[in-house]
């Protein structure tokens, strides 16, 4: 396929066309960095100073996932410098609000990509690594030109434009249905310095070509827009499961992340076709310190 890169809009999105593909193993290999991207937000620079700096080595907390408890991962490929984009935005931050309210198990992620070119107005989230990930979705689960923004995945299923509230509310409510294969737990601990994470995973899933996902994400964000931003991804890595069900990962955050309003996401994905297995989260800030927290 030849290398390069255009723009087409069709159906409320915006497309992006001949893009060279890496070969799969590159891609997974890639989705095991981390993105620490920079925050620019309209705060004052002292707001929330205490909640940005303060050491995690007091932060203890534990998530269990119910066992075959139904849920939702919803991925939303987006950019800041995408016309189509501000109403998918909105969307995720409505259902991510609503759901939040009811306790329902609706995780979303907004992965902000790097293939929006404006100069001075780029998107400050953007990370290569989120559009590889895109790719890789498109070349698995449809064709390597299906690649678009907004781009909206429930669960690793095939993708729609993430702005479609009806058939992003049918996909999520179908989801919703059906029980969880796999389950995960979550313990956090302090890091080896005040910027990073030490989380602690537990995974039963008899899957036997899963990767473990862990995303951390913030709500509450300005770039250059001026809508509200939520859910966007900082920080994401990828840990094949073939090295056991039990790992220990040190994430290592931005430094102006507000720990208040952020949460930790881990799920389950079937490497041979993306089907997401099971999944949970936990707020950074939930629990009190030294209190260990159990959630459904």
């Amino acid at each position: 396929m030849r290398a390069g890169r255009y723009l087409t809009r069709r159906s409320g999105r915006h497309e992006l066309r001949n893009l060279a593909l890496p070969p799969l193993l590159a891609l997974l290999a890639a989705g095991s960095a981390v993105a620490a991207t920079k925050l620019a937000t309209t705060q004052p620079a002292d707001a929330d100073k205490s909640s940005r700096t303060r050491s995690a080595a007091t932060l203890v907390q534990t998530v269990v996932a119910e066992d075959a408890a139904p849920f939702a991962v919803v991925e939303l490929f987006t950019s800041e410098s995408c016309p189509s984009c501000p109403a998918a935005d909105r969307l995720l931050s409505e259902m991510s609000a609503e759901a939040r309210k009811r306790g329902q198990r609706l995780m979303p992620l907004a992965f902000h990509v790097d293939y929006w070119k404006t100069g001075s107005a780029a998107d400050p989230f953007s990370d290569p690594a989120f559009a590889r990930r895109q790719r890789f979705y498109a070349a698995m689960l449809s064709s390597e030109d299906d690649v678009y923004t907004p781009q909206m995945f429930v669960n690793g299923r095939a993708g729609f434009v993430g702005s479609e509230r009806a058939t992003a509310e049918r996909q999520i409510k179908s989801a919703l249905s059906r029980p969880a294969t796999a389950t995960v737990s979550l313990g956090i601990e302090a890091g080896k310095s005040a910027d990073t994470l030490q989380v602690n995973c537990d995974v039963r899933t008899t899957a036997t070509n899963a990767t473990l996902q862990l995303a951390v994400v913030e709500r509450g964000l300005f770039g250059h827009g001026r809508s509200k931003l939520d859910n966007v991804v900082r920080v994401f890595k990828s840990i094949p499961l073939s090295k056991g069900n039990h790992q220990s990962v040190e994430l290592q955050l931005p430094r102006d992340l507000n720990r208040k309003n952020a949460s930790i996401v881990g799920y389950i994905q079937d490497s041979r076709n993306l089907s997401i297995l099971g999944a949970t989260s936990v707020d950074l800030e939930s629990a009190p310190v030294e209190r260990v927290a159990r959630s459904k």
